[in-house]
């Protein structure tokens, strides 16, 4: 899947992402599979490859947009500006197509429920686990990832060394210094 990613998305960073983000849904996949009573056995591991088929779907996709947007520049709109509007632009393209596909394959899923039989049983869980996660992971936490890799990449582009996080503490730090200056006065 990944050389597939790779081939769409030709940056390393954005099918790390995907993959990561595939891979996570696999893990958790599994966990939530073995928390909700299916058992290991070779039903759910060939539910469990199909589902690794379907999750791609929900991350390529938002990497492959989140890609194409960062090649796009305009001189004349601010940084800060310019990613909110990447993921407006990102989020109109891909989001609520990818949420009515989830959604709508689910809701498709809820007949096989009421089948008491284990495979059929076992594959509507695994359809809907996947749902469930490619969501979670398309629409929140990979914008989230690769926001922040934007975040980091801008405080190394001025120059400064420092971490978000001592900026964040030198910034509470100089908001206490000025609260006990005032107090002072």
């Amino acid at each position: 899947m990944s050389i597939v990613c790779f081939i769409i998305i030709p940056s390393i960073f954005y099918t790390g992402i995907a993959l990561l983000s595939i891979i996570s849904i696999a893990f958790t996949l599994v966990g939530v599979l073995g928390w909700w009573g299916s058992d290991l056995d070779p039903v759910t591991m060939i539910n469990v490859l199909m589902a690794i088929g379907f999750s791609v779907d929900f991350c390529a996709h938002v990497c492959y947009h989140y890609f194409k947007y960062c090649n796009k520049t305009f001189d004349s709109v601010p940084k800060n500006i310019w990613d909110c509007q990447r993921l407006y632009l990102i989020m109109k393209s891909v989001g609520r197509p990818t949420l009515e596909a989830a959604l709508s394959t689910m809701i498709c899923m809820i007949p096989l429920f009421f089948i008491d039989v284990y495979i059929v049983q076992c594959f509507a869980k695994t359809v809907v686990c996947v749902g469930t996660l490619g969501i979670l992971h398309g629409l929140f936490l990979i914008p989230v990832a690769l926001s922040s890799k934007d975040s980091f990449s801008i405080a190394k582009e001025s120059g400064s060394e420092k971490s978000l996080f001592s900026t964040a503490t030198t910034a509470a730090t100089d908001t206490e210094s000025a609260t006990e200056r005032n107090q002072m006065l």
